[in-house]
């Protein structure tokens, strides 16, 4: 089977080395903006993109969401938040579900539950 593309979208930087050491086996590309982002998914093929609901600014995941929609980019997301749905997120969360969003992946979270949500995601 073919490396997996991934998109990240999150502005921790951290973060993101955390979620590419787990992703090892996976081909990452990391940005930390939408607009980055939506530029890579237009010109590249990837299999999945992990967005982070609040970045840099006023951007959210669900600018992404709502971006790649109207360009009709077809792409299975994953929100990651720290807005959990118990405590104020389900807003957030039925939006970017109604928005096309696959899943929607509560902070903080571990490797086994990334790798469990990747692999639902694209089944």
């Amino acid at each position: 089977m073919d490396k997996l593309r991934i998109l990240v979208v999150e502005d921790d930087q951290s973060f993101c080395l955390v979620i590419s050491r787990w992703l090892k086996e996976s081909e990452v590309k990391l940005t930390s903006n939408v607009g980055e982002a939506l530029e890579f998914v237009k010109k590249e093929k990837f299999d999945l993109a992990i967005v982070d609901y609040k970045l840099d600014g006023n951007e959210t995941g669900i600018d992404f969401l709502r971006k790649i929609k109207e360009e009709k980019i077809d792409l299975p997301v994953i929100i990651i938040s720290g807005y959990t749905k118990k405590f104020g997120g389900q807003l957030i969360y039925d939006e970017c579900i109604n928005l096309g969003c696959k899943k929607y992946l509560e902070k903080a979270f571990n490797k086994e539950d990334l790798l469990k949500t990747i692999k639902e995601c694209l089944n």
